[in-house]
Parts: C-alpha cells; structure tokens; sequence
C-alpha cells in the first residue's frame, strides 16, 4: 500500500501498473484508512477515492496513449514540477540534483 500525499493519477497508475494493492492519501480519515487496509488483506484493490473517477475514466473511455506513460520514473518527477510552474532551480534543489550552466558551443567543446 502506498500511502501518499501525491494524489495525482500519473503517480498512482504507474505504482498500479507494478502491482501495488492500495493507494491512499494521506489526507485521509482514519476509517479510510481502517477499511483500506481491510480491502487490501481480503485481496482486493482499495484506491484513494481522488483516483477512482480517473481509474474508470482511463479504463474504460480513453484509448489514446497518455504521453507521460512512456517517460521514466525520474523525468516523470521532473514533469510533475514543470506543470506546476516550479523553476528549474527549485526542482534541482527538490530533487536532489545539479543543474550544468554551460552549454555545448560545438561537439566537445564546454564554455562557462
């Protein structure tokens, strides 16, 4: 079960797609939670009810391919920030990553 802040449905399909059994927020109620667990140890899916319009909606109605489906576990971080208008060096500092001021003038030449 993860249990999340991060309620948008991009996060939450690709942990469904792996094979996890809940997904809940962490915004939720303690009885949410109590029968989410129970959902989950009597072998069924129990998801946060934020997803579950989205789930049916992605199942049963949208037959285009989603273009973040096919971005990796990292860029999909990345986009999450870009489309909530974060700069590049709030998400570098977010994400724990450097960000290179140089830019390649030619083939393997850097300049500062």
């Amino acid at each position: 079960m993860i249990f999340t802040i991060m309620t948008e449905y991009a996060f939450a399909k690709r942990y469904l797609q792996l094979g996890i059994k809940g997904y809940i927020s962490k915004q939720a109620e303690d009885a949410e939670i109590r029968k989410a667990v129970h959902t989950i140890l009597c072998g069924k899916l129990s998801v946060c009810p934020e997803l579950q319009d989205k789930i049916k909606e992605d199942n049963h109605y949208s037959r285009e391919l989603d273009p973040f489906d096919v971005l990796p576990n990292r860029e999909l971080e990345i986009a999450f920030h870009l489309v909530r208008s974060k700069s590049v060096s709030h998400i570098a500092d977010t994400l724990n990553v450097h960000t290179r001021r140089s830019v390649p003038t030619k083939p393997g030449f850097w300049t500062n």
